[in-house]
């Protein structure tokens, strides 16, 4: 029977749910950028957005330091409702955008990354936003995206086990579905990524420790 892989947090003990990590510490990832991040101070967000971001005029990116939503932007919760931070920033460098179907586009590429630097940000259609994301490589596929809970590694590893070892065992010691197993062995899902030896070195499931 195959080992149940755990949150990889010391003492934690609960079961792996994505990235090495378990729910609870997976949505702390997200949304303070640290796994073991806690809550916001009362007021901090608009403190920072204030005294920090609307008065920087360089040009490195500054980071959102609190609340993240699922694809790595900043957030802040204002009123009771939760705005995305680079929207409040854009809006505040130019305007309004032109119609409620403009993007907040980063020049810097590191929107994910929680970036709201003045300087940075830009009103761009759906259609230029995504071109950007190509041009930079943060186009969500693979372990970039989201939901994910494969690395590249792993799925490297799973290919590399067709006939060695059962999907259902596969499925049950990366916590995942038969089916996404099979997917990733037939190339239906992440049939982009190519190892770079062939999958030599590659000799099977990782055992949880």
């Amino acid at each position: 029977m195959a080992t149940q892989r755990l949150c990889s947090i010391l003492d934690c003990g609960k079961r792996h749910y994505g990235r090495g990590y378990c729910s609870k510490h997976l949505s702390r990832l997200v949304n303070h950028g640290d796994p073991m991040g806690g809550s916001t101070p009362k007021g901090a967000t608009l403190r920072f957005l204030h005294e920090v971001v609307f008065p920087y005029a360089g040009d490195e990116c500054q980071i959102w330091p609190y609340s993240r939503n699922g694809h790595g932007y900043g957030k802040m919760r204002y009123n009771g409702r939760f705005y995305a931070a680079h929207r409040i920033v854009c809006e505040h460098v130019h305007g309004p955008a032109p119609s409620p179907d403009y993007d907040t586009a980063h020049s810097c590429g590191r929107g994910r990354d929680g970036c709201v630097t003045p300087s940075h940000l830009r009103w761009a259609t759906h259609k230029d936003n995504l071109a950007d994301r190509h041009a930079h490589g943060t186009a969500q596929i693979g372990e970039k995206c989201y939901a994910s809970k494969l690395t590249e590694r792993e799925v490297l590893l799973i290919r590399a086990s067709i006939g060695k070892v059962t999907q259902a065992t596969l499925a049950s010691q990366y916590n995942v579905s038969k089916w996404t197993i099979s997917d990733i062995q037939t190339r239906r899902n992440w049939g982009w990524l190519e190892s770079p030896t062939d999958g030599e070195g590659a000799s099977g499931p990782r055992s949880a420790s």
